[in-house]
This record gives C-alpha cells, structure tokens and sequence, in this order.
C-alpha cells in the first residue's frame, strides 16, 4: 500500500489515547489560563504558540476560545502584556500575532488584531533594522541591552506575504539581516535551550545554514540516552528544548537524532499526559507540568511523520496500482454516480496514483488532490487540483465537495475520530463518502505505528455526521504469497 495514505495528514506515530490525553491536556491548561485575570508575558507566549497546533490538530473551538481571549487582552497600540520590560512585550505580542495568523483562513475574526499586532511589531523595526521599543511607553532600562537570543520576526514575515500592500515582509527582512550581523556574534549562546530557539527563527527566515550550524552544536551535545543537557557536562535537561529539537531535526531530515529526543521525552510523559518541566537535575522529582512540552509533543510528532515520508518518497516512492485491484474497481464504481460537474476529492492523494486512472476515465468531473506532502503534489496528473493539507485540517471550507474518497489513509491516523469529523465538515450534504482500510497490518508495512480499523469504530464515528451506512469487504493480493484483508464503507452525508 502507498506511502502516502499511510500517513496522510501527518498523524502518524503514536496510538491515539496517548496522543488525545495529551491533545486534551494542552486544552485543560489553555481554559485554566483564561480564567487569569493579568496573565504573564509567558502564558501568552504558550498560548500564542498553542494556536496553531490546535489549529493542526483539528480542535477549532479551542483554537477560537484561546485566539478570543488573547483578542481580550490586546491593548489599544496591538501588543499584548502591560510589561515594562520591552522583550517579553515584543514576544508576546508576536506569539499572539503567530496564533492569530495561524487561525487564517478558516477563523477570519482574527484578521483585524493579527493586523493589529503585526502593526504594533513593526513599528519596533528601525531604518538600519535594529529592533527597539517605540516611544511612547516608560521602559524599566535602557534599549541597547536588548535580544541577547533573536527576537521573534516570524509572525512579520508572514504576515507581509498575506498582506503584500504593507512593508512589512522588507522591514522584517530588514531586522533579519541587522541580527544576523550583529546580535548572535555579541552575544553566543550557552544554554541548548537558546540554541534550539536560534535554529527554529533561522529555519523560520530561510536561513537553513545558520539553522544547520547551530542544529550541528546541539546535535554535540545530545547524550545517548536521546537527552540534551542545557550545558554540557549539567544533569538539568527540559524538556521543551528536548522536544522542539527533535521537531527541528525531523524537519531537516535528521531522524536518528529526532528519534532519539523524541522517545526520550515521550518515555517521561506524565500520567495525565502531559510533561514535566524538568527531565533531571535537582528538579527531576518535580511534577510541575510544562503546557509548552505539550504542544511540541504534539508538533514532533507531526514533523517526525513528514520527515519519515520524505525520505520514502525519495528512496523507493510509490506502489504501484494495478488496473484490476480491488480498490480502484471500488472508487471507480464510487465515482461514477455523480453528475456532469461534480466535485471530487481524494483525501490523501499522494502522487496521484488513484487520480491519474479516474480522471481520463471520468472527465465529467471535477477532481481534487489532497495531500500533506508538498512534494507528493507536484507530481499529480496535469489538470488536477493539487490542496496542500491533512486530514485534520483540510484547508478549504465546509460543504466544499459533492464526494469525496479516502483509501489507506484512517489506519495511520493519529486521531482518525477527528479526521472522520473533518472529512464530513468539507462534504456537502447529500453527499457520498467512502473509506477503504485494512482490517490487520501486513507484516513490515506502513509507518511505525499503524493501527487496523474495524467496521465498528467507523460506524460509531460516522453515524453522528451520515446516514445509509454499508459496510463491505475485500482481499487485495500484492505479490504470490501476500494478501491483505480490507473493509470499505459507504456512507452518505446528513443534510
């Protein structure tokens, strides 16, 4: 079966109880915040942060709840926190602008105080690029002794491209530039918690040689136990800094030190399944959770199956699909109902393989890929609509498609609940459905934790979204000796 749908959307990795309890955690301490009446620079710099993992995750309503209450506590000039310190004025504020942004398009609400806070960050930004405090706030010390670690110019950047009739993609390219020739050189980094930071804003900026090089530093520090002292030779470990270094190392194709750091954590998960703050040192009898760890959990493992398919598309790429197999015979009868102008998805489309037959067969109807790989797409038959995103976040809006087929894709899902939910969210009603996944797990296939699927769990997700449930079975041979037993079900969206 095919690389692609194994992991479709970048859940993959670990079994979903873990994974929810820990989803669920992040949420519990989001809502435990909002009750805060005068939060700290801090907790809105994780809750800024969180956004766009709930976002990733398919969780809107917390994502909304959390992006309505930083909207809440933004002051008249956009920043967030009334702090004297200019730092943590600058970071929070662009955390909350990254939660914000991270909401667009799908929660537009947010357009106005992402503006308003991007507005706020630039007028940070001088004429040579330095970044300092505008006038206007009594600061508690004196500018020049700002950003011993890089200010966070990323939610500018973004922005910049959203909204290209403003400055502020030059002016935060601008800021990069005065950095990168300036503050890292005054002030090196020690802790590997500030290189971690370092390497994620260069990464951010495009900067993949600076990022590079200070991943390279760490990697020197990583132990074999997969931990990352904060200095070397120091028992202290955190295990945020464990977690975003194993995101960043997956992301730049580093798996045996991303594996490393990923399990090292995910082995001293807390019970409600969250994350201590500290993994050793004096502290390593501590149960203080960190809701920061939560969240890059939760990214790590996303990057880690990203990265893991990556690799698999450049070494032994797809599986071929035979013109008799079971599967496509199916899909083909799926799709041939539809009327003169459907539109048609295939939910974790890969390269196109299940695409590249229907369409000439079909050409009636109007066909979209869906897949989270980038490179995947790039690759899809010529007039076909290519969508960059995952099952949990299909980046379109509801009611968007008159059908829609998923084909080996649940059974590598992290949270295939969630995913079913939001497959329904982008059919029509009235609409048809269909799911195609293997009932048992063929020796040495798929990612690293695929888990089988039954009929039940599928009906029990489906029913509160569809109606006309059938369920069926069928025996796909791939090779002499190896056969896989699958079910399909059909389903027909309610109104």
């Amino acid at each position: 079966m095919s690389w692609w749908k194994r992991i479709w959307g970048g859940l993959v990795g670990h079994p979903p109880a873990t994974l929810e309890a820990t989803l669920d955690r992040l949420v519990s301490h989001l809502r435990q915040w909002e009750e805060r009446a005068r939060p700290g620079p801090p907790i809105l710099f994780a809750a800024g942060w969180s956004m766009a993992t709930l976002m990733n995750f398919g969780v809107r309503d917390a994502a909304w709840t959390v992006g309505r209450w930083l909207q809440s506590l933004q002051q008249a000039d956009g920043t967030l926190t009334e702090s004297r310190a200019p730092e943590p004025v600058f970071l929070a504020t662009a955390a909350a602008a990254r939660g914000w942004l991270s909401a667009l398009p799908d929660l537009p609400e947010f357009e106005s105080p992402a503006q308003a806070a991007c507005q706020a960050l630039r007028r940070w930004i001088t004429d040579e690029g330095r970044v300092l405090p505008p006038r206007g706030r009594d600061w508690n010390y004196e500018p020049e002794s700002l950003w011993h670690d890089p200010p966070d110019l990323t939610p500018l950047l973004l922005a910049g491209r959203r909204w290209p009739d403003t400055d502020w993609t030059s002016a935060g390219i601008r800021a990069v530039e005065y950095w990168l020739s300036h503050g890292h050189r005054r002030h090196p980094a020690e802790r590997s918690s500030s290189l971690i930071r370092r390497a994620r804003l260069y990464s951010e900026w495009s900067r993949r040689n600076e990022a590079g090089q200070t991943l390279q530093e760490v990697e020197s520090r990583q132990t074999a136990s997969g931990a990352i002292p904060e200095r070397p030779g120091e028992a202290n470990v955190l295990t945020a800094t464990v977690l975003e270094a194993a995101g960043l190392w997956f992301q730049y194709l580093r798996p045996e030190y991303g594996d490393a750091a990923l399990r090292f954590a995910e082995r001293r998960r807390l019970p409600s399944g969250g994350f201590p703050r500290h993994l050793a040192g004096e502290n390593a009898g501590d149960r203080e959770e960190d809701p920061l760890a939560a969240k890059l959990f939760l990214d790590a493992v996303q990057a880690e199956v990203r990265c893991e398919y990556q690799l698999q598309l450049r070494g032994t790429g797809e599986e071929s699909l035979d013109s008799e197999d079971p599967r496509l015979q199916l899909v083909a009868r799926f799709a041939q109902p539809f009327a003169e102008g459907a539109v048609i998805a295939d939910l974790g489309c890969g390269t196109g393989r299940y695409l590249r037959i229907l369409a000439p067969r079909f050409p009636h109807l109007q066909w979209t890929g869906i897949d989270f790989i980038p490179e995947a797409l790039h690759r899809l038959p010529h007039g076909i609509r290519a969508v960059e995103g995952s099952l949990l976040r299909i980046p379109l809006p509801e009611r968007s498609f008159h059908g829609g087929f998923c084909v080996d894709a649940l059974s590598h899902s992290l949270l295939p609940r969630h995913a079913i939910a939001e497959i329904c969210r982008v059919i029509r009603p009235g609409g048809r459905i269909l799911i195609i996944e293997p009932t048992a797990l063929p020796q040495g296939s798929g990612g690293k934790r695929q888990q089988p699927l039954s009929a039940d769990a599928l009906a029990e997700w489906l029913k509160p979204y569809c109606a006309n449930l059938t369920f069926g079975k069928l025996t796909v041979h791939q090779g002499m000796m190896k056969r896989t037993a699958y079910l399909s079900a059909f389903a027909e969206r309610k109104g």
